[in-house]
């Protein structure tokens, strides 16, 4: 299918709103928007998502959710924090963008989350709300990414290198 004047300007149009964004995340989002979500979990530029940077990233995508900063989700933050993971504001979340999603909210199997998916998503499934008490806290949601993180880690070598990443997407099952 080729792409039309209307495609190419909603593209455009996406990628301007994309770099003006400065609200979410900051330091994660403040970089290149074409740049992929591995480069901007790798901050150190050694091809391998350490421990480290993936908890960083982790952290920064929390408060983005987190928008009165009392340390927790509560759902009607979640229910707003669609944005925060459609980080190349196409109006869906794929596994590039958000492996943790992919797996609570494609309800029917095309390895993306719309919108609608995302606003029915019930955060206390899959232990995300460990202790089932309606609202992700901070700790919680980072103990969800670590459990990603080394599910990912397909070779064990406590980094996930590109292929790792790249790869484990269209694996959503056994990231989690």
């Amino acid at each position: 299918m080729r792409p039309t004047l209307a495609t190419g300007l909603c593209s455009l149009f996406a990628l301007v709103i994309g770099c003006a964004m400065v609200c979410v995340a900051p330091k994660a989002f403040a970089q290149n928007a074409e740049a992929s979500r591995f480069d901007q979990v790798d901050t150190n530029r050694d091809g391998v998502i350490n421990q480290e940077e993936w908890d960083q990233f982790s952290s920064q995508l929390f408060d983005g959710i987190d928008k009165d900063g009392d340390g927790e989700g509560s759902p009607e933050e979640l229910g707003q924090a669609f944005e925060t993971f459609d980080y190349n504001k196409d109006g869906v979340i794929d596994g590039d963008e958000s492996p943790l999603i992919i797996i609570l909210g494609d309800d029917d199997g095309d390895g993306r989350v719309s919108r609608d998916e995302f606003d029915s998503l019930d955060w206390t499934r899959d232990s995300i709300d460990a202790n089932r008490d309606g609202r992700v806290s901070r700790e919680e949601f980072g103990n969800a990414r670590r459990e990603v993180y080394d599910q990912a880690d397909f070779d064990r070598s406590t980094t996930l290198g590109r292929s790792e990443y790249d790869g484990a997407p269209s694996l959503t099952l056994f990231r989690f």
